[in-house]
């Protein structure tokens, strides 16, 4: 199994033979450094795992159904080194938007949880009439070590709670 890291560890045994005075062989085994029993120590390394975030967007505190205009905006899911690691474009009718925290995992076999940090920001493809909504949302996905070997998420959205985009919009009249 590819998630295994075998340990490699080489215990040097020997047997000691010796005549217990009454005619029979006594064989004494000898482990290396005078352990009484050599224990091996395997790793296992979880699968990663994707985590979906979810976030909205609004036009003039509407979804775009409801503002009559199928709008549809992008936007980026940024990790904590400025990298893009997902985009995705805002639902045209509802607003929703949906990306995905790819690749997450705890390599280290001795530790149970990784905190992994993330924004979600919305792209200006400058559309007319739109003013975009500026902000940046974090996200903090912390990841647990089970029991079984998987590993299950938990999401913290700043502020406790899933962010609005709230764009505005006026026609050139």
């Amino acid at each position: 199994n590819g998630n295994v890291g075998f340990d490699t560890t080489v215990f040097e045994v020997g047997v000691r033979i010796t005549d217990d005075g009454k005619g029979q062989l006594v064989a004494e085994v000898i482990y290396t450094g005078n352990t009484a029993l050599p224990i091996f120590y395997n790793t296992y390394t979880p699968d990663p795992i994707d985590v979906p975030l979810e976030a909205a967007k609004t036009i003039n505190g509407l979804t775009p159904e409801e503002f009559g205009y199928g709008f549809s905006f992008t936007f980026e899911l940024v990790d904590e080194n400025g990298e893009v690691v997902d985009t995705a474009e805002s639902d045209s009718v509802t607003g929703a938007i949906e990306l995905v925290a790819g690749g997450l995992n705890i390599e280290d076999p001795e530790v149970d949880e990784k905190t992994y940090s993330f924004t979600i920001r919305e792209v200006n493809d400058e559309q007319n009439g739109v003013t975009y909504d500026s902000s940046e949302y974090g996200v903090l996905i912390q990841l647990t070590r089970n029991q079984d070997g998987t590993l299950s998420y938990t999401v913290i959205w700043q502020n406790n709670e899933i962010p609005v985009f709230e764009n505005q919009y006026a026609s050139a009249a």
